[in-house]
């Protein structure tokens, strides 16, 4: 808030623009003229109020991200288990082929 309040204060004070307090404050010129008019309707509490109200926006759309976002490494780790249990089970047969394998090579060695 302190932030919008010296953005005004500059602008009613040295007789500016709009276009020159924007580009004084490295701001967008149409931020500074709803800044501007939100004050001329209510006041700080009109900002605040819009302020309040964009913030509970993006909390709002946080969540949802959030949310997305959760989903996607629990399906991306249920894959992950799946391929892990997979690999396990080739494991196992592959184990249990090996000494039939030496088996038949050794007999066929000896023949």
């Amino acid at each position: 808030m302190a932030f919008i309040g010296d953005v005004l204060q500059y602008l009613k004070t040295d007789a500016v623009t709009i276009r020159q307090t924007a580009t004084h404050f490295k701001v967008d010129g149409s931020l500074v003229s709803r800044w501007n008019h939100q004050f001329t309707q209510g006041g700080i509490a009109e900002i605040r109020q819009h302020l309040q109200g964009a913030r509970t926006v993006k909390k709002t759309k946080r969540k949802k991200n959030s949310a997305i976002r959760k989903n996607s490494y629990e399906k991306r780790i249920a894959e992950l288990e799946q391929q892990l249990d997979d690999t396990k089970l080739e494991n196992i047969i592959l184990k249990k082929l090996q000494p039939q394998s030496r088996s038949s090579l050794t007999e066929k060695k000896h023949n």
